[in-house]
């Protein structure tokens, strides 16, 4: 028994170092879709928002660009920074659950239409929009820091 015992874990660890997938229960492949699903709405929620506050941001960039308008550069920084926390958070959320998910051991739930993922389509948008408001960001930090305090 021990040998068998032996052989078997054996087996487990090349199929792990070959990339072997293993097929997941129904309830896990589902509770993965949840996850990415609930993700997605967070990420389309947060880059709805993260856009009204860039543009804000951009707006009091130019008026201290504007020597003649009052610059309020500290308070945007600090706004633009909490953005960026919140941005990383929600950014890091998405992509664990992506990762979560294995779409090859789910294929017999998706083949009989008794789970319904997000096609990839979808993460690939995601993960470019919310790379580039990454760096919208990024950018935006640094010309406010340029003005601030």
């Amino acid at each position: 028994m021990r040998s068998g015992l032996s052989l078997a874990a054996a087996c487990a660890v090349l199929c792990l170092a070959a990339g072997c997938q293993t097929q997941k229960s129904r309830a896990s492949c589902q509770q993965d879709v949840e996850r990415i699903k609930a993700t997605t709405l967070a990420s389309s929620a947060h880059l709805d928002a993260a856009n009204i506050e860039l543009q804000a941001a951009n707006a009091a960039l130019e008026a201290c660009k504007d020597l003649t308008q009052t610059c309020a550069a500290d308070v945007w920084l600090a706004r633009t920074l909490a953005l960026r926390a919140e941005h990383e958070a929600v950014e890091g959320a998405f992509r664990r659950a992506v990762e979560v998910y294995q779409p090859d051991a789910c294929v017999p739930y998706v083949q009989a239409y008794s789970l319904n993922p997000l096609p990839p389509q979808t993460y690939s948008a995601y993960y470019s929009r919310l790379s580039e408001t990454g760096m919208q960001i990024d950018q935006l930090i640094a010309a406010l820091a340029h003005f601030a305090g």
